[in-house]
């Protein structure tokens, strides 16, 4: 009796130690590929950066730059709300270390509104096709939920006191 007892203890532990090891080591090997897959395009994004500035233009590379900011803040906002958060981050042991940049991040936002929020793109040119006007209903429609995610983490994470005289809201 004792020996069938051991011997389902066991097959128990392996039949579930197995797999949530398995998890937790594809959680944590999948963050990481993922980061180092991430950095490959960000590095040629900063080859034409350079570029850029060596060439005197920074218009575009401070657009770019911008959006870098909101993709954060947006980040931020998805990892906040994710449904896993709170059972991957304890077995990951993943977390969100960032906190000090994510204020300078909410702080900078608040203080400089993005050129990507809707009412800035409301203002872009567009051609005068019937695509043209759905392809931008659709476009400020997507602004419109990306503007309040980077509100909401601006709320979250800035100081109450980072509003400069003069700047609007995220």
């Amino acid at each position: 009796m004792r020996t069938r007892l051991f011997h389902v203890a066991v097959y128990a532990a392996l039949g579930l130690g197995i797999p949530l090891l398995a998890f937790w080591f594809g959680v944590r090997q999948g963050a990481e590929v993922a980061l180092m897959l991430d950095s490959i395009p960000r590095g040629g994004l900063s080859l034409y950066q350079l570029q850029k500035l060596k060439e005197g233009g920074s218009t575009n590379m401070a657009t770019l730059l911008e959006s870098d900011v909101d993709i954060a803040l947006i980040s931020a906002y998805r990892l906040d709300h994710h449904p896993l958060r709170l059972i991957l981050e304890p077995l990951s042991g993943l977390s969100l270390p960032y906190e000090d940049s994510l204020v300078r991040l909410a702080n900078y936002r608040r203080s400089h509104p993005s050129p990507l929020r809707t009412e800035a793109l409301a203002l872009e040119p567009m051609g005068a096709t019937v695509d043209a006007a759905a392809d931008r209903a659709s476009l400020l429609e997507a602004a419109r939920g990306t503007q309040a995610m980077i509100a909401s983490t601006v709320n979250r994470y800035a100081f109450p006191n980072s509003r400069t005289e003069g700047a609007s809201t995220p």
